[in-house]
């Protein structure tokens, strides 16, 4: 049961659990449509290396490199494809013929990745 008063919105305490993964999975939803519609582009400040099987992204900073995250040879590959030439569908495909998996598999997968180097600023879309 949800009232509005003044503009505040009261919800009981049910209510209000069940309000909060409706803007969840709201937020989940609009960034997934964000994600499909985009082709997402390196950060102009971002840097990679591969140290042995492990690729590391770095923020440039002046003269330093601040190491933001490793990842593994998959990981990689999706990096380096986020050149602003490829969507999400395109993302996937690849992954799923170069790495044998299902294609929601990836898709989910290659969401959940994209989203956090977005959320580092590794990536913009």
């Amino acid at each position: 049961m949800m009232t509005i008063i003044q503009g505040v919105f009261i919800v009981r305490p049910k209510g209000l659990m069940a309000a909060k993964q409706t803007g969840r999975d709201l937020v989940e939803q609009l960034e997934t449509e964000i994600f499909e519609s985009s082709r997402p582009e390196k950060g102009m400040l971002i840097s990679s290396g591969i140290i042995g099987d492990k690729a590391t992204l770095y923020r440039e900073v002046g003269e330093k490199k601040i190491p933001l995250c490793s990842m593994n040879n998959t990981g990689n590959m999706i990096w380096e494809l986020c050149d602003g030439n490829h969507r999400l569908k395109d993302i996937s495909r690849i992954i799923v013929e170069r790495c044998q998996v299902t294609e929601n598999s990836a898709r989910r997968d290659i969401l959940v990745f994209l989203s956090g180097l977005k959320k580092i600023g590794a990536i913009t879309l």
